[in-house]
C-alpha cells in the first residue's frame, strides 16, 4: 500500500462580485437602491452648500443648456463589494479571481515541490432588460485561454428559467459550488473524476415551494467544454434538492439540504484520455491505450448538506456505469463509486454560509486587534473501481483509493483568503 501526504499552501484573491449561482433580481435591487441613497446624499449636500461663486452659477447654467443623453442610455457605476455598471433595465458586472498554491510532496511522490496559479479567472455578468440574463466566463491559468461558461437565460419566473448556451451540467452539490467557496482547496474525488463539467446545451430550472425545491432538467451534446456533437444523441441530466425547514429561522434544522441527480447518455468514442486523478493533479486510474466505449453511460448522485450556525456538515455519494468499454479482445462494463463526508466549523462565531464566502464579523486589522474569520475542517473519502476491468487489462491504476483532508482557512477580509491544507492518500 503506498502512501502519500500532500502539504498546500494557497492564497485566493477574488473580486466577490458574485457568486457562481444565479445573479438575484433582490440583488439587483439592492444595488438600485444603494446608488439612490448615495444620489440623495450627494444632492442633500449641494442643497446645504452655501457659498456658490458666481462662476459656478455660470457653468451650472451652460451645463443645462447642453443636450443631455436619454435616461435609457444612461450608464451610473458603483463599487459595493463589486463593480457595477447600471442602467435603467440593464446591469454589467465585471470581476475575477485567481489562486495560487504553494505544494509540497512528502513520501513516495513523482511530483516536485512547486508553485503554480491553479485557477485564474475573468467573469462578466449582465441583465437586459431585467428579464434576460447572460455570463461569459473565461479561465487563464493554463498556457492559453479557455472559455469555462458563455450562456443566455430569460428568467421572469422563478419556478421556471431556461437558460442555452455552454455551462455547468446540474450534478452534484460539491461539483456545482464555486471553487471560489469550497472549504477545501481541492474538491474531493467523487465530483473531481464522476461528475461532468461544463457542456453546450439548454436547460430549464427553477424554484418551488417558496425555494423548498430547487429543480434543474437538461439536455446537452455530452461532448465537454468547447465541442460541438460528434453525433446525433444526446446526454440528458436532472437534479433536484429539497430543504424541508427553510423559512424557520428559529429552528436547528433549517439549514438541512437533501438531493440527488441523474444523467445518462450514449457514448461512441475513444476513453484512453480520460484520467481520473488525486487532489496533487496526479493520475491514479487510466485507460489502456486503444480502448473505446461503446454504449450507455449512466451517472448518479446523492448529496446532503446541514449548516447549523458557524458549523458545517457535508456528504457525497457518486456512480459511474460505463457499459460496453472494450478493446479488440475483450469487453466489460466499468462500475466507479466514491464517497465523502467532510465538516467545518468557525471558530470566531460567524454565520456558514452556502456557496458565499465567509463574512468575518471584524477584518483583519493589526491596529485594531481584529483577525478576521478563523475556520478548520475535516474531510475523509474514497473511490473504488470493479475489479474486473483492471484485471483485463482495460483500465490501468488502483482499485481504490482512500484520502484524508484537513486544513485551515482564514478570511481576512472580503477580498484574501490564505490558507494551509495537507492531504493523506493510500492506494
Amino acid at each position: 500500500m503506498k502512501r502519500i501526504v500532500i502539504i498546500l499552501l494557497l492564497l485566493k484573491l477574488s473580486n466577490p462580485l458574485f457568486s457562481e449561482n444565479q445573479v438575484s433580481k433582490e440583488e439587483i435591487d439592492r444595488i438600485r437602491e444603494r446608488m439612490e441613497e448615495l444620489e440623495n446624499n450627494q444632492n442633500n449636500q449641494k442643497t446645504q452648500s452655501s457659498d456658490i461663486t458666481a462662476a459656478q452659477v455660470t457653468r451650472s447654467i451652460e451645463l443645462s443648456d447642453t443636450p443631455q443623453t436619454p435616461e435609457e442610455k444612461h450608464l451610473r457605476t458603483i463599487y459595493d463589494e463589486g463593480f457595477y455598471l447600471v442602467g435603467k433595465d440593464d446591469t454589467i458586472k465585471i470581476g475575477g479571481w485567481a489562486q495560487t498554491d504553494y505544494r509540497a510532496f512528502i513520501g513516495d511522490h513523482p511530483s516536485k515541490n512547486t508553485f503554480l496559479i491553479r485557477r485564474a479567472r475573468l467573469d462578466i455578468r449582465g441583465v437586459l432588460e431585467s428579464d434576460f440574463a447572460y455570463r461569459l466566463y473565461g479561465a487563464f491559468e493554463s498556457t492559453s485561454a479557455k472559455l469555462q461558461e458563455a450562456w443566455l437565460e430569460y428568467r421572469k419566473f422563478s419556478c421556471a428559467r431556461l437558460r442555452i448556451g455552454q455551462f455547468k451540467e446540474p450534478f452534484s452539490l460539491e461539483a456545482l459550488y464555486s471553487a471560489k467557496w469550497i472549504y477545501f482547496v481541492e474538491r474531493g474525488l467523487g465530483p473531481t473524476n464522476l461528475a461532468p463539467s461544463e457542456d453546450i446545451g439548454i436547460q430549464l430550472f427553477g424554484e418551488l415551494y417558496g425555494k423548498q425545491i430547487v429543480y434543474a432538467i437538461a439536455v446537452f451534446n455530452g461532448q465537454g467544454k468547447n465541442v460541438i456533437d460528434a453525433d446525433h444523441g444526446k446526454d440528458v441530466a436532472a437534479r433536484a434538492t429539497y430543504q424541508p425547514f427553510i423559512g424557520c429561522p428559529d429552528f436547528w434544522l433549517e439549514g438541512l439540504y437533501i438531493g440527488g441527480s441523474v444523467t445518462a447518455g450514449s457514448v461512441n468514442s475513444s476513453v484512453d484520455s480520460i484520467r481520473y486523478r488525486t487532489a496533487a493533479r496526479t493520475d491514479f486510474l487510466t485507460y489502456a491505450p486503444g480502448v473505446v466505449e461503446s454504449g450507455p453511460h449512466y451517472r448518479g448522485d446523492l448529496e446532503f448538506e446541514w449548516l447549523n450556525g458557524s458549523f458545517e456538515f457535508t456528504s457525497e455519494y457518486l456512480a459511474s456505469h460505463r457499459h460496453k468499454v472494450k478493446n479488440d479482445s475483450v469487453k466489460d462494463t466499468v462500475t466507479s463509486r466514491s464517497w465523502y463526508i467532510s465538516a467545518a466549523y468557525l471558530l470566531t462565531g460567524e454565520e456558514q454560509p452556502r456557496n458565499r464566502p465567509v463574512v468575518p464579523k471584524h477584518d483583519f486589522d493589526p491596529c485594531k486587534g481584529t483577525w478576521g474569520a478563523w475556520e478548520v475542517g475535516m474531510r475523509y473519502e474514497e473511490f473504488r473501481t470493479n475489479s474486473n476491468p483492471i484485471d483485463v487489462g482495460l483500465v490501468t491504476g488502483a482499485k481504490k483509493v482512500s484520502a484524508w483532508t484537513g486544513g485551515i482557512n482564514w478570511w481576512s477580509g472580503s477580498t484574501a483568503h490564505p490558507a494551509a491544507h495537507g492531504w493523506h492518500q493510500s492506494f
